[in-house]
């Protein structure tokens, strides 16, 4: 199974990605980080917590992050989730399961190394924490499989702007240097979200499903939650692309910027660096060297004990 860490503002969207993280056999859930986008980042661990419990994966550590963006204001969406961004549902009394004391960009940092070379980093929110996370350690980008952002409006107006998307317009800076730092990395935009529908026949086969809370691996409840993953996975197909590449990132309205020096981070297939497009065998001259020796040190450094222990 590869390991995951999930990095959220939880509101109702993230709440059902939380489900889908959970129901896949070929994932392992190590850590949820939080993050201020659509509510503070105390409400958002908060029902993070809430959801977990609810699922019944309460051994998930819950990590808190960045409580406003690098350089602005923070600015929320409770006028579109709701006050406490769950839409006003009810859930039982937060759990009593892990939360770090370690920060979330740490606590990204120290599974990067950890899972040298395998962990998967999916962002369903703002990118403050991968950003700092990224300036605690310049070398994520060779010591994280892969990057899912959640994020951009590619080929589609946005939702907060008619050109930007809440995630992005949140930290315009966050997904700056995220986009530039040379992850292999896919951005999920509007343009394939927006595609994805609950319709309510679904929703109500899920109503009358095992509860959750009993067995979040069931044979019955998870294959409404098994078929949403599909579809958002053919609403990726179906978008050509548009929406899931490295290669329209400079279209989030995050551009390139100079650097102190004058020179330009840039220079790659439409206005990204070169580095945005390279793979484990496919390296700029040199870097192949650098990444193994970052991916040996990386297992060597693993030990055994649970993940709680080791984050």
């Amino acid at each position: 199974m590869q390991p995951v860490i999930v990095d959220v503002d939880t509101g109702v969207d993230d709440a059902l990605a939380l489900a889908v993280a959970l129901a896949q056999p070929e994932l392992r859930l190590i850590a949820v980080t939080t993050v201020a986008g659509n509510v503070d980042v105390g409400q958002a661990t908060r029902n993070t917590r809430l959801v977990l419990d609810w699922l019944g994966a309460r051994s998930i550590p819950v990590a808190k992050g960045a409580a406003s963006p690098l350089l602005r204001k923070h600015r929320d969406a409770r006028a579109y989730h709701g006050p406490d961004v769950l839409g006003g549902v009810v859930l039982p009394v937060e759990r009593g399961g892990p939360i770090l004391d370690t920060s979330a960009p740490e606590v990204i940092v120290r599974a990067a190394r950890r899972y040298a070379g395998k962990l998967c980093l999916v962002c369903l929110a703002p990118l403050t924490n991968l950003a700092i996370a990224l300036r605690l350690e310049p070398d994520l980008p060779f010591l994280i499989d892969r990057v899912i952002v959640m994020g951009g409006a590619f080929a589609v107006a946005g939702n907060v702007t008619p050109a930007a998307e809440f995630n992005v317009w949140s930290d315009p800076e966050a997904a700056s240097l995220v986009a530039q730092a040379g992850f292999r990395i896919r951005w999920v935009g509007l343009d394939v979200t927006e595609l994805v529908r609950l319709e309510r026949s679904r929703w109500e086969r899920l109503g009358n499903a095992t509860d959750p809370r009993s067995d979040t691996r069931s044979r019955s409840w998870p294959v409404g939650i098994r078929a949403t993953w599909a579809d958002v996975v053919c609403a990726a197909r179906s978008s050509g692309g548009r929406g899931c590449c490295a290669g329209r990132a400079h279209r989030l309205g995050a551009r390139a910027r100079h650097r102190p020096d004058g020179d330009r981070r840039g220079g790659g297939e439409n206005g990204l660096p070169e580095r945005s497009r390279w793979t484990s065998a496919g390296c700029a001259p040199g870097e192949q060297r650098r990444r193994a020796s970052l991916l040996g040190a990386g297992a060597r450094s693993r030990g055994r004990g649970d993940d709680v222990a080791i984050i």
